[in-house]
């Protein structure tokens, strides 16, 4: 409501400057031609007082000349009343344009909100109900470690949604930390994957030649929060039992890391789509999936961050995906 109230009273307010801009202009145009006429009533009466004391006078060249002259100012007034009509009719589309881009704005938050509200119920109330029947008692001794890993995962799945959110809020203050060091891909990879490993099932990581120990710019944390968005990723998309890959390749000065998965893949046409806030493409079989639509930008965004690159590989639906994120090696 409030964004259609700016807008209506943005309107008015546009419309009265078209009328007085109008106004304003046919106001001076009266004037010029005033001036003119009195111009030339002028002239008539030099020339009658001319004709009486017998003297030369060219009434004719003078007319031509106030024709001229008023004529001059004439065309000047249309083309700055033209010019104003111009600038109103810019401000009037680019008004058009805020409206409708904060309604997509406040379209897209309404929904991320209700989607995160909506996220972060389901695993507290997995949670709770595990809590609950913990304290009762009712935890089967054969099931004990089963459950637990379930409410542990689900516990995770909580603090992975709210650190995104927290990071989405920090760059988008730019008051995310980043601190550059160097750093081999087996020390923040292997470490990454066993946690993963413990929770999501089948996460695995392969290192090319020179790749284990390659020493990159990044910092590790950030890559962390990365790597736990793509392989959350993938594992959200990756069909059935998911498998994920991780291989670490040496490309020249840069670290090429790819997570890959088989699940089911997406368009290639919708590539660039993936990484908008708050947007999960339909490509990707969104429908019923869980997420917030931040993790691949907030991926992105770290990744450029940090002197990187990330992009995503298709070749079509049903045929798995490739997310490859290339990090700057150890500088010269």
């Amino acid at each position: 409501m409030r964004t259609r109230g700016h807008g209506v009273l943005f309107g008015l307010a546009l419309v009265l400057l078209v009328a007085l801009s109008l106004w304003w202009t046919v106001l001076i145009r009266g004037s010029v031609r005033a001036e003119r006429e009195a111009a030339l009533r002028e002239v008539a009466l030099m020339a009658l007082i001319a004709g009486e004391r017998g003297d030369d006078f060219d009434r004719a060249g003078e007319e031509r000349r106030i024709d001229e002259r008023y004529g001059r100012r004439t065309v000047m007034v249309w083309g700055e009343g033209a010019l104003l009509f111009v600038l109103v009719g810019v401000c009037f589309v680019m008004l058009a344009r805020m409206i409708r881009q904060e309604r997509r704005e406040m379209a897209a938050m309404e929904s991320f909100i209700s989607t995160v509200t909506h996220e972060m119920k389901s695993p507290l109330a997995g949670i709770r109900s595990l809590l609950e029947t913990a304290a009762a008692g009712g935890l089967p001794e054969d099931k004990r470690a089963e459950i637990m890993g379930m409410g542990i995962a689900e516990a995770d799945r909580l603090e992975h949604m709210i650190e995104n959110v927290l990071v989405a809020g920090r760059l988008r203050a730019d008051r995310h930390p980043l601190e550059l060091v160097l750093a081999t891909p087996a020390g923040v990879l292997d470490p990454f994957v066993d946690h993963r490993r413990g929770l999501l099932g089948d996460v695995s990581v392969s290192y090319g030649d020179g790749g284990r120990d390659a020493q990159m710019l990044v910092d590790p944390g950030s890559l962390r929060i990365v790597l736990d968005n793509l392989v959350d990723n993938a594992v959200k998309y990756g069909r059935g039992d998911p498998e994920v890959r991780i291989e670490v390749v040496v490309e020249g000065r840069s670290i090429r890391i790819d997570v890959k998965d088989r699940g089911e893949g997406f368009d290639p046409a919708d590539a660039e789509e993936l990484f908008t806030p708050f947007r999960r493409a339909s490509a990707q079989g969104a429908t019923g999936r869980h997420g917030t639509g931040l993790g691949l930008s907030i991926a992105r965004t770290l990744v450029r961050r940090m002197g990187g690159e990330l992009t995503a590989a298709s070749e079509g639906r049903g045929r798995g995906a490739c997310f490859t994120v290339r990090i700057p090696g150890r500088p010269e």
